[in-house]
């Protein structure tokens, strides 16, 4: 695990690293609306001088302190595309991110969060057609991404998720 350290103190050596977990989800909270990441309870939690996010509301994280849940549906973002870091999120479990005001596309990047069982994008302005790579979350039970301005058919490479159920044909 990676950690960028930086100095708290002038007045003695003191130093707080945040994990690389935390780096990542840094990333969504600098893209976030800055006015509303003030006045927002949930990402007003989110210190960087923390040495792990597990402590930010809306993030859970396994007993070795490697995030495996991103929860905070209904937290406007206003963001103008989701942030491709997210993507080192290699423990992540669950990402729900409803009706948070993301625009533009889902990163093809998203593919790589294997570990990932539950996906819920819907509500947002997400735009573009659907990643093929997404198919290669085999562990995906659930996937969300309606309510968006999505285009073109359904990755074929959907239809191999044994785990997420697919209405008939």
């Amino acid at each position: 695990m990676f950690f960028l350290c930086v100095s708290l103190s002038f007045t003695a050596l003191e130093v707080e690293c945040l994990s690389s977990d935390g780096q990542a989800l840094l990333s969504l909270l600098s893209a976030a609306d800055p006015y509303y990441k003030k006045s927002s309870p949930v990402l007003s939690s989110w210190n960087p001088s923390n040495p792990t996010p597990c402590s930010w509301q809306g993030i859970t994280c396994s007993p070795q302190e490697r995030v495996i849940s991103l929860s905070i549906p209904d937290t406007f973002l206003n963001l103008s595309s989701l942030p491709s870091d997210l993507s080192s999120l290699s423990s992540l479990q669950l990402l729900n991110l409803s009706s948070t005001n993301i625009s533009g596309s889902i990163p093809p990047s998203f593919g790589s969060l294997t570990q990932l069982r539950l996906l819920d994008l819907s509500s947002n302005s997400l735009s573009g057609p659907i990643p093929s790579e997404l198919g290669k979350l085999t562990l995906l039970q659930f996937l969300f991404l309606n309510s968006n301005r999505l285009t073109g058919a359904i990755p074929q490479q959907l239809a191999n998720l044994s785990s997420l159920p697919l209405p008939p044909r």
